[in-house]
């Protein structure tokens, strides 16, 4: 998996490519560890290049939304239809706010 992370002020875009599953999840929560998430106005993960996310994937995205502060709500961008079909699956399309 290839992470690019994008820094705006406050605004963090983590750009993702290949699959975010149980072998590369990990690599995720660590290009994430270094980043003050609760000092956030917006985080968002693009993930127009995603072609498949686990259950993993998924907890290492909530994690990512508990660490927001209050009233700031995780983006998920550009997700494919095998992607967005998983997430709305999990319930997370009431949670993330899903942008084209």
């Amino acid at each position: 998996m290839k992470i690019e992370k994008l820094r705006d002020g406050k605004n963090l875009t983590v750009q993702l490519e290949g699959r975010l599953a149980s072998d590369t999840a990990d690599d995720l929560t660590e290009a994430l560890e270094g980043e003050d998430l609760g000092s956030l106005e917006a985080l968002t993960f693009d993930m127009q290049n995603v072609d498949f996310i686990s259950s993993k994937g998924i907890r290492v995205l909530v994690a990512s939304q508990k660490q927001l502060p209050q009233g700031v709500q995780l983006t998920v961008a550009h997700a494919n239809a095998p992607v967005l079909e998983v997430l709305k699956l999990s319930g997370l399309t009431k949670f993330f706010n899903i942008a084209e």
